[in-house]
């Protein structure tokens, strides 16, 4: 494998491969800005370049990073929610659980309200 194999498209091989996201250490730009950060600090170590090559490509590092927890957290929450108001519904549809909806509703509309 040689480095220019890294930036070599794979979506395009495998159909299937471009409905699953990769995780963001396999992605190409954050392979080039590792690279460009290494670059920055081995040329700052030397006293060649400036550490701003370092800090750009360590900020886009992180950045990503925090982007890609952030939509995996989101992602998460929503499919939890989801399964929690299906369950509630088909409770409430098969009668196991039976509750005083405009009770709840005025507690939770007083409780906004409040805020």
């Amino acid at each position: 494998m040689s480095p220019l194999d890294l930036f070599k498209s794979k979506t395009a091989s495998n159909p299937r491969d471009a409905f699953i996201s990769e995780p963001p250490w396999k992605a190409k730009t954050v392979l080039a800005s590792g690279m460009a950060t290494l670059a920055g600090m081995t040329g700052r170590m030397s006293d060649i370049a400036s550490p701003a090559l370092a800090r750009f490509g360590g900020s886009y590092i992180a950045g990503v990073f925090i982007g890609w927890a952030f939509r995996r957290f989101v992602k998460l929450v929503l499919v939890t929610g989801a399964f929690t108001i299906a369950g509630m519904a088909l409770i409430k549809n098969v009668g196991w659980c039976t509750a005083d909806w405009g009770t709840l509703e005025r507690h939770i509309t007083r409780n906004f309200a409040a805020i």
